[in-house]
């Protein structure tokens, strides 16, 4: 799990955990997110609630740029270790 959006954009998965409570109940959800709501989630951990157009941009960048997991087996890349 992680709040950072640099992580996040480069997963191959993610999921959105919430928890609801009653005061006497609680309970968690987990959803796996699909490519436009993950969007928004890394848009969302780039500027905060009120998510932009410029902060959906950046994201979609973020996403564009990630490192497939097929590179770090064929290159012999150590797991999140990005060469630039």
């Amino acid at each position: 799990m992680t709040h950072l959006a640099q992580v996040a954009s480069q997963a191959h998965s993610q999921f959105r955990v919430t928890k609801l409570s009653d005061g006497k109940i609680t309970r968690t959800a987990v959803k796996p997110l699909g490519e436009p709501e993950r969007i928004d989630e890394i848009a969302r951990m780039l500027g905060g609630i009120d998510i932009t157009e410029q902060a959906r941009a950046h994201a979609r960048d973020m996403r564009a740029r990630a490192v497939p997991a097929a590179n770090f087996k064929k290159k012999g890349r150590a797991a999140g270790r990005v060469k630039s």
